[in-house]
């Protein structure tokens, strides 16, 4: 039994080991319509095997995430790499970097104060300590030119210089420090960017075993571009061919390749890079208070069931009769106004292709081994098969056009999901135009739009109206129950010289009960696919009924007169309810007349108390005694005895008006 090790970031480790072995061969490739690819490689292990994988640098963090490795008879001890930042690690604790190595002379000035042998290359050479290096003028037969002249304490306490020429050499003399070099010069050989990255496997086994290893990486999506052929009896042959590529960076040979039309969640982790997690820096206590530091925060598959009747009358809408289902593909492709010729055909495929329906996707198992070399691209025949499909003419408001659109409307009748691709449709003639799906899955219907349709216009018509269906009344507050709806008439002219099966998208909003007397392909509750047909110069006219109900509150107590007057005499409402609201409109009515009548009152109060306050300006502007005063008091008096009658008028018609308003509220609460 295959034992699997599924390794993390985690679980790598630097460990010395056998020898390793070279790349294996590429056996199997799962490409995913994720832009994944699951790669299986096959190595060949005699008892403890070190095994290497040779990828490409974008490809680390996938591989570190997804590796698996699977030894019949063996055990993963170690995964390892060299790291992405072994180069700045290396050179950690030397006190030079790795651009100093490029000569004798920087390596000797970052490291002075260490004693070190030092060969000029012509024969001079002492030992000593660095002290520095300087530059010198060499004489030559041209211009003189500089040198790098490195400055030596010897042991007897002399200062001596050597000039480093081509051939120099400098030793030092601490073993320690030779080794911390030459780490620094494996470092940078293992660091080096080549573009590609090896990861070492370790494996403890017995006996000669094959031990397979896989990951998954980025890789191009596969595609699939379908061949659609109309054939007899309302059937098409269709015809799915895989295009692919190879951008592994290495050449297949006899590998095993399977497509899947899965979409999984495919997500990056920047796993190969070092992060060190940031510390807060304690402050340093100091005389006089702490040094304070600061911290960085840094569509449509709900079908009508068969012979389900709708809610209203058919004498409502006038509706063409029933024709009959079209008779071939052959009549179809006819009816579109193409000349009969030669039947293409393709040739039948080459190989057997076995599609597994899974889960999330449906899997293509090409069943011959792939030899592709890298960056080649691949285009094998995957499907092939007879499909149900009708040919009709398919307007969609959205399209912003009174023309419909030729499609196919094909049933996926098979066990296996139909992935998304393009397709090119064909007929007798030849070439038809071209189609997008987002695949089908098995016992699903979808449409594949090829061609515009101009010799088929398509009009819309159509208005709203609304009434009360009911009312109650609730704690003073009258309730009114309303139905809207909305008829849209889709009035269809074909051809005059050939047959249409015609299908209508209507849009559906939400809250709003559709029907109609048309045939009902499905309804997902925001569209509504509607299909007739028309006979050559035929006409007709698809009606969708719609219809919602809502509510209204009044409050009756601030209803006048008139609202209760409409409301008692609507139809929709309860005769019960009628009668009341129109005796609650009667009191209505008491009520606003005995509110005018104290208005009224009120009015005529406010002339004569004007008319007083004259007749006393007058008084006051003439002689007391006169016969203008005396005529002014007389008017005075009987100012005073009109005032005092209305007064009691208006006390009478306000207590009639708070006697009817008690009167009609109580009325209210008693509803």
């Amino acid at each position: 039994m295959r034992a699997a090790f599924l390794l993390s970031a985690s679980a790598l480790a630097l460990a010395a080991g056998p020898a390793a072995a070279a790349d294996g061969d590429i056996s199997s490739v799962l490409l995913s319509s994720g832009g994944l690819a699951e790669i299986v490689r096959g190595f060949e292990a005699d008892g403890p095997a070190a095994i290497e994988v040779t990828v490409p640098a974008t490809q680390v963090d996938d591989v570190l995430k997804s590796l698996v490795v699977a030894d019949p008879a063996g055990t993963v001890t170690g995964v390892s790499l060299v790291g992405s930042d072994s180069v700045a690690e290396a050179f950690r604790n030397l006190p030079f970097g790795p651009g100093d190595l490029a000569s004798p002379a920087a390596v000797a000035q970052a490291m002075r104060g260490f004693t070190a042998e030092v060969d000029d290359g012509e024969g001079n050479a002492a030992r000593g300590v660095i002290l520095g290096v300087d530059r010198v003028q060499r004489p030559s037969e041209g211009a003189a030119f500089e040198l790098p002249a490195v400055s030596l304490l010897l042991a007897d306490g002399s200062v001596r210089q050597l000039t480093l020429g081509p051939a120099a050499k400098v030793t030092f003399t601490d073993a320690g420090i030779r080794q911390k070099i030459a780490e620094a010069g494996r470092a940078l050989r293992g660091g080096k960017d080549d573009g590609a990255k090896t990861v070492r496997v370790e494996t403890e086994g017995a006996g000669p075993r094959r031990v397979e290893v896989s990951y998954v990486a980025a890789a191009p999506v596969w595609k699939v571009a379908y061949r659609a052929i109309a054939g007899a009896d309302d059937k098409v042959r269709i015809q799915g061919w895989a295009v692919l590529e190879n951008a592994t960076g290495e050449d297949w040979d006899d590998v095993t390749v399977t497509l899947s039309s899965s979409n999984p969640v495919a997500l990056r982790q920047r796993l190969y890079d070092m992060y060190w997690r940031p510390r807060a820096e304690a402050p340093i206590a100091l005389p006089g208070g702490p040094v304070n530091v600061g911290i960085d925060d840094g569509a449509l598959q709900r079908t009508k069931p068969a012979g389900e009747d709708f809610a209203y009358e058919a004498s409502d809408m006038e509706m063409p009769a029933a024709a009959a289902p079209p008779r071939s593909m052959q009549e179809l492709a006819s009816i579109a106004g193409f000349a009969q010729r030669t039947r293409v055909e393709p040739s039948a495929p080459t190989q057997q292709v076995t599609a597994v329906e899974g889960d999330v996707g449906v899997r293509f198992t090409i069943p011959r081994p792939v030899d592709l070399p890298s960056g080649h691209t691949l285009s094998v025949p995957i499907i092939d098969a007879d499909y149900e499909a009708e040919l009709v003419s398919l307007w969609q408001p959205s399209g912003g056009s009174r023309h419909p659109v030729a499609a196919l409307f094909l049933t996926n009748g098979g066990d296996g999901s139909l992935p998304p691709g393009i397709f090119t449709v064909f007929d007798e003639e030849g070439y038809l135009g071209d189609a997008q799906i987002l695949g089908i899955p098995p016992g699903e219907t979808r449409f594949a739009a090829y061609a515009a349709d101009p010799k088929v216009t398509v009009d819309t018509d159509g208005g709203e109206t609304r009434r009360i269906a009911s009312a109650r009344v609730e704690n003073g507050v009258l309730v009114l129950t309303r139905r809207f709806e909305r008829t849209t008439d889709y009035d269809i002219e074909g051809p005059e010289t050939a047959a249409r099966t015609v299908m209508i998208d209507h849009p559906r909003q939400l809250g709003w009960d559709a029907r109609s007397e048309t045939e009902v392909v499905s309804d997902n509750g925001s569209s509504m696919r509607l299909k007739t047909r028309l006979e050559p110069g035929a006409t007709a006219t698809v009606r969708v009924l719609e219809s919602r109900l809502g509510e209204e509150q009044y409050m009756l107590l601030e209803q006048d007169y008139g609202a209760l007057v409409a409301w008692s005499e609507t139809r929709g409402i309860d005769p019960a309810i009628r009668e009341k609201l129109a005796g609650l409109a009667e009191r209505r009515r008491a009520l606003a007349e005995a509110e005018d009548e104290v208005e009224r009152i009120a009015t005529a109060f406010q002339r004569l108390d004007a008319d007083q306050d004259r007749v006393r300006r007058n008084l006051q502007s003439v002689p007391s005694n006169s016969e203008l005063a005396r005529t002014y008091l007389e008017a005075m008096a009987e100012l005073d005895g009109r005032l005092a009658e209305a007064a009691k008028r208006r006390e009478a018609a306000e207590r009639t008006v708070e006697e009817l308003r008690t009167a009609y509220e109580e009325a209210v609460a008693a509803l």
